[in-house]
């Protein structure tokens, strides 16, 4: 793996990481969060659920989720250079 691709994988994780840390607090919170994921990470939370790890404290809890794909409006990343389909 090139040291570019490199960067690119470890800035998903970051992404991701954050979005459930953030999520997870605000359930954690009582607030009523969806997760937009993908069809795999939706198997993963459903059988696993959601884990938060401080260095003071975990929590686990099961969240709602919605198939990325399965909801309305464009596709595509929309990154620049890549287009975005209509559905």
């Amino acid at each position: 793996m090139n040291e570019e691709a490199g960067h690119a994988i470890s800035d998903h994780r970051r992404r991701r990481a954050l979005g459930g840390y953030y999520g997870g607090a605000l359930v954690k919170g009582g607030a009523d969060v969806t997760f937009l994921v993908r069809p795999r990470r939706a198997t993963q939370l459903a059988e696993r659920g959601l884990t938060i790890r401080t260095k003071d404290d975990a929590f686990t809890t099961l969240v709602k989720t919605a198939e990325a794909g399965a909801v309305g409006g464009p596709r595509g990343s929309g990154r620049p250079g890549e287009p975005r389909l209509a559905s």
